[in-house]
């Protein structure tokens, strides 16, 4: 009995510059062998499970590098519109009326729609606590970078130190931290 499964698309895309129109992915226990036509996978795997995928592209996972899956909590309640420091001042305001709970069903739903738009791997900005454990349960590949908010600011900045206290589960690649300054997109 073979172990082949071959996935039927209207295109395959195995890297940015090939397209394989009425391509095949073929895969043996998980693992993809080979891409091909159509044609030529009827002729060489005339055995293997055939799954039609229908008229879609087949490609490789998508990768987020630079998520922040909590915020999915916030979703609707920030309106955009008024410029980048506004926006994440009301992310800010929003986001102090959020419990850990209300963190890990924003990640959860995040995980959610990556998985459902072909995202498969992630790069996830955690400031609560809530990924680890959340992108465990996913199916989402990716590392979670613990992240630090306000550490400059004397007034929040024992807050911040026992934010970074807390521990995040260590996945294949170890720990992460990701510290941020007041001015977005720059590190100290």
């Amino acid at each position: 009995m073979s172990t082949l499964a071959c996935f039927h698309a209207a295109a395959v895309l195995p890297h940015a510059d090939a397209w394989v129109r009425d391509g095949v992915v073929v895969v043996d226990r998980g693992r993809v062998l080979e891409v091909l036509s159509a044609a030529e996978a009827r002729a060489c795997h005339a055995g293997a499970a055939w799954h039609e995928l229908g008229d879609v592209v087949l490609t490789a996972g998508l990768v987020n590098a630079h998520a922040h899956l909590e915020l999915g909590a916030l979703h609707g309640r920030c309106p955009a519109g008024a410029g980048m420091l506004p926006w994440i001042g009301g992310v800010l305001r929003e986001r102090a009326s959020l419990v850990a709970g209300d963190f890990a069903r924003g990640v959860a739903e995040g995980a959610r729609r990556l998985l459902a738009t072909g995202t498969t791997t992630v790069g996830d900005i955690d400031s609560s606590g809530a990924s680890a454990a959340e992108l465990g349960a996913s199916g989402l590949r990716g590392r979670v970078y613990r992240e630090v908010l306000d550490a400059r600011d004397a007034s929040r900045l024992a807050d911040a130190r026992a934010r970074l206290e807390l521990r995040v589960a260590a996945g294949p690649r170890g720990r992460a931290c990701s510290p941020a300054s007041r001015r977005t997109g720059r590190t100290p």
